[in-house]
C-alpha cells in the first residue's frame, strides 16, 4: 500500500471511541482510509456495520470513498455508521445486539 492509504492520520477522538467499543471486550480492526470507513467492530456473536468516525469540533464531510461505500450500503440495506463521541458507543451496540 502506499504512505497515503496506511497514514497515521486519525481523527483525534477516535482512540476515545476504540477504547469504549474494546470497554465492551469488541475486536477493534482500524481499516486504511481507502475502504471508505474507519473501523471494523466484532463481538463475540455479531459485528457492526462499517464505522466511520468523524470529530464533532471541526468541520467534516465524507471523503469520495466513505460517500460511494455508504451508497452501497443503503443499497443493500446495510446500515453505514458515522460516531462522533464514545457516548454513543453505548447507543450503537443495544441497536445491534
Amino acid at each position: 500500500m502506499t504512505k497515503s492509504n496506511w497514514s497515521d492520520k486519525r481523527d483525534k477522538n477516535e482512540a476515545e471511541i476504540v477504547a469504549k467499543f474494546r470497554e465492551f471486550h469488541a475486536l477493534v480492526i482500524q481499516m486504511p482510509r481507502s475502504a471508505g470507513y474507519d473501523l471494523q467492530i466484532h463481538f463475540g456473536g455479531f459485528s457492526l456495520p462499517p464505522v466511520e468516525v468523524k470529530n464533532p469540533a471541526t468541520y467534516w464531510k465524507l471523503t469520495e470513498a466513505e460517500k460511494k461505500l455508504k451508497a452501497e450500503c443503503e443499497k443493500r440495506g446495510i446500515r453505514y455508521i458515522v460516531i462522533t463521541h464514545p457516548d454513543e458507543v453505548v447507543d450503537v451496540i443495544g441497536r445491534y445486539k
